[in-house]
């Protein structure tokens, strides 16, 4: 749902970060052994403080924590998917 609301929105806005972070919270919840789930709530986390670092450095600097870790969980539930490549190519 989180990446369905990112991909709808034409600009990143107080309320879509809102709305989206909720989404993909709710997805590391309930799915907290995905991923994808992980890697999809850094990398909006990410787009977030891009958003911010150039309004309020204040608000940027609360989603470096929850991007870097989310890259880590999705780093460490995909390094442990034996399939071929998994999300470290993208690194």
């Amino acid at each position: 749902l989180g990446t369905w609301q990112w991909g709808l929105c034409e600009e990143v806005d107080d309320t879509v970060i809102y709305d989206v972070l909720a989404s993909l919270r709710a997805a590391t919840e309930y799915g907290h052994q995905w991923g994808k789930a992980w890697h999809h709530w850094a990398l909006f986390n990410a787009a977030a403080m891009e958003h911010y670092a150039k309004t309020s450095p204040a608000q940027a600097i609360r989603h470096v924590s929850p991007a870097v870790s989310g890259f880590f969980s999705s780093i460490a539930l995909e390094g442990s998917n034996k399939r071929r490549g998994g999300c470290l190519q993208d690194i």
